[in-house]
């Protein structure tokens, strides 16, 4: 039984940090993208006004 749980719980960790990650690197690049999409805005105002 204590076997088990450890082994549940290391699974259950390792998905939680996998969840994580994936939630931080998903938000950093949409801040990326947000960023560009900024300066692409910056050069099409400059370019059209």
């Amino acid at each position: 039984m204590g076997l088990e749980s450890d082994g549940g719980a290391c699974i259950v960790w390792l998905f939680v940090l996998d969840v994580v990650e994936v939630l931080v690197f998903s938000a950093i690049y949409f801040l990326f993208l947000a960023s560009t999409k900024q300066e692409d805005k910056k050069l099409y105002g400059q370019t059209y006004n």
